[in-house]
């Protein structure tokens, strides 16, 4: 469910968008193939530096899970409500000063190494829905004690977080551009809305069930 979450969310694959689009405007279709992991990398890397920090600071109790609960309720308001701004784009409630560093990013992102720091500071930029939902997965591998169950969720939460990465990558490639993907998030905005409310109010609900009470 948390990578479900993680793969609704539009800020990211948005900013992988532009920068493959832009990344095939300077070079060819093949160099821009090749630079598109590094950033996908580094919201990778992102992601697992927030998930060891988590688990080496928190400790389970009550008390986390209720107000763990009542940051994903919290989430759901603004997921289901705030997220997006009015009108008929995919444009997100994000600070404009953090849009436009990110786009400018994405604009003049031309080697694998400053791909890598455009997708480290894009992960960073959702730390709000990212950091909860890391405590989650913590909180849950926590109560399997074979260590092989507990790699196997976090590298099928790692893959799914992934996912709408590859799926732009893959109509780049078959020969869609940056028009037909804004098209695509546009016509999803209300599917991607209501499913970021449902996951964290189900998530809340759990919580709320596992011991808060």
């Amino acid at each position: 469910m948390v990578a479900l979450i993680q793969g609704t969310l539009q800020l990211a694959p948005g900013v992988f968008a532009y920068f493959y689009h832009y990344a095939i405007g300077k070079h060819s279709f093949k160099k821009a193939h090749l630079l598109s992991p590094f950033f996908i990398l580094g919201i990778i890397f992102t992601n697992a530096l927030i998930f060891v920090t988590v688990a080496s600071l928190i400790t389970d109790s009550e008390i986390l899970r209720a107000v763990m609960a009542g940051i994903f309720v919290a989430l759901a308001v603004v997921g289901g409500v705030f997220y997006y701004r009015q009108g008929s784009g995919s444009r997100l409630y994000t600070p404009r000063k953090l849009a436009s560093a990110l786009l400018s990013g994405a604009r003049n992102a031309s080697s694998a190494h400053e791909a890598f720091l455009l997708g480290i500071v894009t992960g960073f930029s959702e730390v709000l829905f990212t950091v909860p939902l890391a405590i989650m997965v913590v909180l849950q591998v926590r109560t399997f004690e074979s260590p092989i169950i507990q790699v196997g969720l976090i590298s099928l939460d790692v893959f799914l977080t992934i996912v709408p990465f590859i799926v732009i990558a893959i109509m780049f490639r078959t020969g869609g551009n940056l028009a037909d993907i804004e098209r695509m998030r546009v016509r999803n905005k209300g599917f991607y809305r209501l499913m970021l409310c449902f996951l964290f109010l189900l998530l809340a609900a759990g919580l709320y069930n596992f011991g808060i009470i």
